[in-house]
């Protein structure tokens, strides 16, 4: 890494004027030298590259006054550039010898006259490959001599940074990216400051183009919407001048069309974050942002968005147009639609219900394989046409929605209230649980030996409902008898998943059993209906229970049930 000019002969003989820049002048038959004195390019090294016929005519005078002026001259031979092969032979000839970070003046004074071309497309070339930082690009114009015979060395280096502009809004406008243009439109501004010419609106248009760029990068909606309505209002006072930030300007100009259709509907700024109203116009901006993504092939980009926008949209058919984005009521609404999900795969809702679930279940499902970085056993393939039919269901939701869906958290209870419990060998247990909880139906987890005695219970205590009985096969080592519970009494999970409340006791009957209902209780909780654990307690001792049974114990409650995975 270190500083390198760039430069090339011909095979004519120059003549001596007086070159000029910047106020400096140098006097020397040859631009590249007269570049090296006025900026001071001492402890550089010169890559002069020189056909046979340029070498023989000039390049030991050249390079002996580099050499004088501290420069490390270094005899870069090539072609004359006649076709394609000759082209990439002195592309790979220049590219070779610049070093990763090098810091490059070019010169392109002399020479064949398309030499220029080839120089500027390897130097574009190595920006990218090598990361090496273009200080200057420089032309003696010889035609300009005046009566003095001076010579101007023009800087030309600003069409190389049009170059950087068509790579920045190429970047942006088939990548998605806009975190170059952000640093070219510092860069600009940067620039203008140090020219003197200060231009407060283009310089906040600047920093604020950053800050979106990064918001877009993060794929962060409500971010973007903000940054691009506040940039909207910013570039509205800005002036097309004339100037070095002429690009910028034009950049910033042609923005508006992506800033229209990002941009929140705020009026105040700054505007807080938690101020944005949820309605069907801002939920129509997160659908063209997510549609933005996909059509970049930000797949990822796109099914975060929807996830979240499935979330928003449901609070708003709930009537919450403000407040929508703290963390607790999002989570519930989350818990929510994941149990219709749930419930969605057993066939135990319809309508909108499954409409919805379905829904959520397949964006959250195609999210996270991203989300998860693909640690999968499963290859993470998805269809960019796949993402589109989600947008457009969603879109078609938000279209047809007004005043037709029901609230998510609607009682859609038909079925009363549940026990689930089991039942060993100690019948006090289940005439306990009947008469504390009182419930309007029964499901118990019984044994060969113990599910005669059920008749018997109920009869004591007036239940003259049908139960569920489960039966397990080994009540002291099936452990994993859930998941085949489950499966075989699919007519209970419909019951359970219309319940008002379900009350599990976690009491009675073998460990194994006690383990399973607590499997159990975690199912019906997965479902979406209230879960309540609790244990019965006898504090009388064991002889009087098995003389008397029947007597009531105590119910501990034990609070909620959660849903957690067999």
């Amino acid at each position: 890494m270190g500083t390198c000019l760039i430069t090339s002969l011909g095979t004519v003989k120059y003549d001596v004027p007086c070159y000029h820049l910047g106020g400096n002048r140098h006097t020397t038959r040859y631009a590249p030298v007269a570049l090296a004195r006025i900026r001071e390019m001492a402890g550089a090294r010169a890559l002069v590259l020189v056909t046979k016929a340029a070498a023989e005519a000039n390049y030991e005078e050249c390079a002996a006054e580099l050499e004088q002026a501290g420069i490390q001259a270094v005899r870069v031979d090539i072609p004359e550039g006649r076709n394609e092969t000759e082209i990439f032979q002195i592309f790979d000839a220049l590219t070779q010898r610049v070093e990763d970070g090098d810091r490059v003046t070019v010169d392109v004074t002399f020479s064949l006259r398309h030499l220029p071309f080839i120089l500027v497309a390897a130097l574009i070339y190595m920006v990218g490959l090598k990361k090496v930082q273009v200080d200057g690009i420089y032309y003696g114009a010889f035609l300009l001599k005046d009566e003095h015979n001076t010579v101007p060395i023009l800087d030309i280096t600003a069409l190389f940074r049009m170059i950087e502009w068509y790579h920045a809004l190429a970047a942006a406008n088939q990548e998605g990216d806009f975190r170059a243009l952000g640093k070219l439109l510092k860069g600009d501004v940067g620039r203008l400051f140090q020219s003197g010419q200060r231009d407060m609106i283009l310089s906040k248009a600047s920093g604020l183009v950053a800050e979106m760029a990064s918001s877009l990068a993060s794929v962060l909606p409500l971010e973007t919407g903000l940054q691009a309505a506040e940039t909207m209002r910013v570039i509205e006072e800005l002036e097309m001048t004339l100037d070095p930030a002429l690009a910028a300007r034009l950049a910033l100009d042609r923005m508006k069309s992506w800033l229209a259709k990002w941009a929140v509907d705020a009026l105040d700024f700054p505007y807080p974050k938690d101020g944005v109203r949820l309605s069907n116009k801002e939920l129509e901006r997160q659908l063209d942002l997510a549609c933005w993504y996909a059509d970049l092939g930000n797949l990822p980009a796109a099914l975060l968005v929807l996830r979240e926008w499935m979330v928003s949209f449901q609070q708003l058919q709930d009537g919450l147009s403000e407040d929508w984005l703290g963390r607790e009521r999002r989570a519930k609404y989350e818990k929510r639609l994941s149990e219709l999900a749930n419930n969605a795969k057993r066939n135990l809702v319809t309508g909108y219900d499954r409409e919805i679930a379905s829904l959520w279940d397949r964006i959250s499902g195609l999210r996270n394989r991203f989300a998860h970085a693909g640690m999968t056993p499963e290859k993470v393939k998805v269809s960019s046409d796949k993402i589109s039919f989600l947008l457009q269901k969603c879109r078609n939701m938000l279209t047809m929605s007004s005043g037709k869906v029901p609230d998510l958290f609607d009682d859609r209870s038909t079925n009363g209230s549940w026990l689930i419990t089991p039942l060993g060998l100690s019948k006090g247990l289940l005439y306990s649980a009947m008469q504390t909880v009182r419930p309007d139906n029964l499901a118990v987890l019984a044994t060969a030996a113990s599910r005669g005695a059920i008749g018997e219970v109920l009869g004591l205590v007036g239940f003259t409902a049908t139960p569920f009985v489960m039966e397990m096969a080994d009540a002291h080592m099936g452990f994993d008898e859930a998941k085949r519970l489950v499966k075989e009494n699919a007519a209970l999970w419909e019951n359970l998943a219309a319940a008002s409340c379900v009350t599990v006791n976690i009491t009675g009957g073998t460990t194994a059993m006690q383990y399973v209902v607590g499997k159990l209780a975690s199912e019906a909780a997965r479902l979406g209906v209230p879960v309540r654990m609790v244990a019965m307690v006898d504090r009388r001792p064991y002889a009087e229970q098995q003389a008397n049974p029947f007597v009531c114990g105590e119910m501990i409650d034990l609070g909620k049930g959660e849903s957690t995975a067999f």
